[in-house]
Parts: C-alpha cells; structure tokens; sequence
C-alpha cells in the first residue's frame, strides 16, 4: 500500500544523497526526487553516515539510510565519491560487498511495504546492480529505469565488473546517460537502441543560479566540485602559475573539498602561488552563485582518471554558465553537449596547463567577445538543462507503461 496518498510508488536507489539539509554533498537525486513529488510517492534508499537520520521525511521524500558497517568504518560512501575514495584508501574495497547486500535488504524491505511502481537506479554499479535483483523480487508490474552518470560506464572495466554491468542493462526497462558520449560508452555493453535515452540531471537556473554583478576588479579565476583527480585541479594550479607571468595579480578560488585537497596544497607551495589560491573547503548550494560572483571566469579542467573514471556530464559547469560567468572547459568528449568552442565557452586541450593559461589569458584580455559567450551559454542551457525541463522528463518516463516488447528477461535467460 502507498500509506494515505494515491500517487504511483517510486523507490529511488542511490550512493549520494545529502546526509542531512544543507549538506554540501551533491544534491542532484535529491533535487529531481524533490520535484517528482508531484507525481509519485517517492522513497529512496541511500546509505547512512555518522550524523545523519536513520530515517526522516525531507521535503515530501521519505528517506531510508542503510547502515553497511560499524560506525567508524562506514567511510565508503560521501566526502568524495565512492571510487575516488577506494583510490585512495584501498582497504575501504572491502566494504563494498556489505554495502551491496545492506542496501539491496533495505530496498527489499521497502518493496515489502509498498505497492512500488518503478524503482530508479542511479549508477549501474552499484544501484543498478541491486535494482536489477530486486525487479524479479517485485515481478514484472514493476519497472527498471536505470541512470549512468559516468564513473559507472568509465571505470569499473574489468572482466567482471564489465559482465555485471552488461546484466543490469539488459534487466532494465529503460536506460538513461547524463550525456551524449556517455551513450555511446554504454552502447558498447550491448545494443540498447530502443530504450536508451540521453537524459542529464537538472539545475535551478530560474531562482538559484542566476547572473550576479561581479563583486571584484581582481582578475580571480574559479574552480568549484570534488577535489579528485577527474577534476584535473593540478592542471588549473600549473595554468594559474603559467598565467601569472604574464597577468600577475591573477587570483584562484577552488570551492569544493575532496581526497586530492592536500596533494593540491603542496603542489600549490611546489609552484609559489600559495598566495594566490584560496581553498573554501566545502560549501552549499546556494553560497555557490555568490562565489562565482567573486570571479571573472570559470575553468573545469576535467579529464580521465588513472583507472579511467570521469565525468559523465558537466553539472558543475552548467550551473557556472547559468551565473552568467565565462568557462573555460577541457576538450574531453563529456562536456561536448555543453561546450562549444568559441560560441558558449573556450575549451583547452586535456591536461595541458599551458593551453589552459592560454584561454585564461584570452578571456582577461577580451571581455567584449567573452561576455557574449557567456551570455550565449547561459541561454543554451537555460533552455536544456533547467530542473523545470529535465524533472518533467523523468516523470514522463518513469510514469510509461511498461513496453512489451522491452520486458525484462527472466533470470535464466541472462
């Protein structure tokens, strides 16, 4: 049963969700739950970290937090990325099959208390993966809607990781990527034409960011995201030091907090512009539109990981350009839905911090045709990538029948 409401049950299944209001973790799946409200009974199911409630009700979701070790070891998830965070400890490995089992019983539970009419994976590995063993739980009036948001289909490559992956998108009913050449990366787990659809995350760019007068004179230059080494941050503080030869008073502001924060700082030291960077540490939502308001130009330096892991898509750098500030982006394939080259932003060639000073230069040096580009970005994605665009997409999708001729097959045919 759905309790005193007769809206659609939605069980939502995710790694990052914010602990507690306010929290500066990621808050994508909580902004679409938020706004698919309207249209189901959402719960979700996300692990639980000291500090936050077992349970509560936030903003009209109801929010289970899974507990998958002892207190003190439960470090896996949050405060950088689960595959960020194993890279750099990689003892915490071995909570994953916990992890796994601990939230698949609690999403069981879930469906033993509900009447749920589709479950929402985001991440093939390792929401998916539980999605998929809980669809033959539910039967088939259940359906699979399944999210890749980058790490997921770019890293975890070996032989096993990749068979799983290819299981759980053949278990779904419906498969969406955050970005174009996310497709075709998934694509190649198997022929998925039909119920594959490009789909990112959303961001408030009607109230929260939006253009803001610029607060300083100071050439200042601004990273904000995770401190991980998809970030290509290390880039940004070799440009930074490259550019300052020949713009000498130029500033950087990194927002954000992760793993690769203490390696930056001695690179920072390294380089002799300690006192030209300043790290905020970790910041909120809506103290972003203020920070970007303290710069000139954003840059996103981002690239593939050792292990092969990066970004799917480039929320970050859709809500600096829906604040009205220049971008500076890498050439990698991800941010080419975003990122066209002399028209929305400037891009530099991956991991070159030269090229990167280049473009930086460039925009300090013209701010006529860098202000036009900016203006230009922040109506393309105002027109893609407003949470008033993409949550009536999902809930379009996630409300379809379920089509016959994409049932999912029965475990012995997998």
């Amino acid at each position: 049963m759905n309790g005193v409401t007769d809206k659609p049950h939605l069980l939502v299944l995710t790694s990052t969700f914010p602990r507690w209001r306010d929290d500066h973790e990621p808050p994508f799946v909580y902004e679409l739950c938020r706004r698919l409200t309207a249209h189901f009974a959402v719960t979700v199911v996300a692990p639980h970290a000291a500090g936050a409630a077992r349970s509560e009700t936030l903003d009209g979701i109801e929010v289970r937090r899974f507990r998958y070790a002892p207190m003190a070891l439960q470090q896996l998830a949050y405060d950088g990325g689960i595959p960020a965070k194993i890279r750099a400890h990689p003892w915490l490995g071995m909570l994953v099959p916990g992890f796994v089992l601990s939230q698949l019983l609690s999403a069981r539970r879930i469906l033993q208390e509900h009447d749920t009419s589709v479950i929402h994976a985001h991440w093939i590995v390792p929401g998916g993966l539980i999605g998929a063993l809980l669809s033959a739980f539910a039967g088939q009036g259940c359906r699979l809607l399944v999210t890749a948001h980058g790490g997921d289909v770019y890293g975890l490559n070996g032989a096993l990781a990749t068979r799983v992956k290819r299981w759980v998108l053949r278990r779904a009913d419906h498969v969406t990527v955050v970005g174009s050449a996310l497709a075709q990366q998934v694509n190649l787990h198997g022929d998925l034409d039909g119920k594959l659809s490009v789909l990112p995350m959303g961001t408030d760019l009607s109230e929260t960011f939006v253009p803001a007068p610029r607060q300083t004179a100071t050439p200042t230059v601004i990273y904000a995201g995770r401190l991980v080494e998809k970030k290509g941050v290390d880039v940004l503080l070799r440009a930074l030091a490259s550019a300052r030869e020949r713009v000498p008073e130029l500033q950087l502001i990194i927002a954000g907090h992760g793993p690769a924060q203490p390696a930056l700082e001695t690179l920072c030291r390294q380089l002799a512009i300690g006192d030209a960077v300043r790290f905020t540490g970790p910041y909120r939502m809506h103290e972003l539109p203020r920070m970007y308001a303290d710069a000139q130009l954003a840059v996103f330096p981002f690239r593939a990981a050792a292990g092969g892991d990066q970004d799917g898509f480039g929320l970050a750098v859709v809500e600096a350009m829906g604040c009205g500030i220049p971008v500076v982006g890498s050439d990698i394939a991800p941010l080419d839905d975003l990122l066209i080259d002399g028209a929305t932003a400037l891009r530099a060639k991956t991991n070159d911090a030269e090229a990167f000073a280049d473009a930086i230069v460039e925009c300090l040096a013209n701010p006529q045709a860098t202000r036009q580009r900016a203006s230009a970005a922040r109506a393309h994605v105002l027109a893609h990538y407003d949470w008033q665009v993409i949550a009536a997409r999902y809930a379009e999708l996630l409300r379809a029948p379920v089509n016959a001729e994409n049932v999912r097959p029965s475990p012995q045919d997998s």
